[in-house]
């Protein structure tokens, strides 16, 4: 016998296709890239506690551009003291670190979503730009450095990722990249 009733695919794809917008989406806010360098001479690892000071980079109007520094501030001090490291709370502590934060316009060459063209254009973005410098302020040596860079999404987009997600993800990710402290 045959069977004549078949049931449509509709209803069964767009749980499948929300799941899949939602994964794309998700992971378009991702650093662009990570970068550090370290001391060879004083290893940040050495060290037990910082102070963390964290400020808006030059020019940068904080409301306007949506960074969330006392937000930043916090999460880093967790993410640090994941790393072993523990946060002083006097001026004379053995690691100073300053995180900075900067949005950046920036000309980037992408290819075209247009159907009717092929090719690469230019197109202006968005960038978040973090970085953390921790020093020694007795021997005054710089220990460590790293910068992370994240396309920051347009505000006022109802789909996809917050500015303050995007924020996040950097700072997380740089974080990631910073020596553990070594245990005694």
């Amino acid at each position: 016998m045959i069977r004549t009733d078949s049931r449509g695919l509709g209803p069964l794809w767009a749980p499948l296709s929300i799941a899949l917008l939602a994964i794309v989406l998700s992971a378009c806010t991702g650093p662009i890239s990570v970068s550090t360098w370290t001391s060879e001479e004083a290893r940040l690892e050495a060290y037990g506690s910082f102070r963390l000071s964290i400020e808006a980079g030059e020019g940068v109007d904080v409301e306007r551009d949506g960074i969330p520094l006392s937000l930043l501030e916090r999460e880093a001090t967790a993410l640090i003291q994941e790393r072993g490291y523990s946060a002083g709370d006097g001026r004379n502590e053995p690691v100073e670190l300053r995180l900075t934060a900067t949005p950046e316009r920036v000309v980037r060459r992408t290819w075209s979503a247009d159907p009717g063209y092929n090719g690469y254009v230019e197109r202006e973005r968005e960038e978040g730009v973090l970085s953390i410098v921790a020093t020694d302020p007795i021997q005054r040596v710089e220990l460590w450095r790293g910068m992370s860079r994240v396309r920051l999404p347009d505000s006022g987009r109802v789909v996809g990722p917050s500015r303050e997600t995007a924020w996040m993800h950097a700072l997380v990710d740089l974080i990631a990249r910073m020596p553990a402290r070594r245990s005694e």
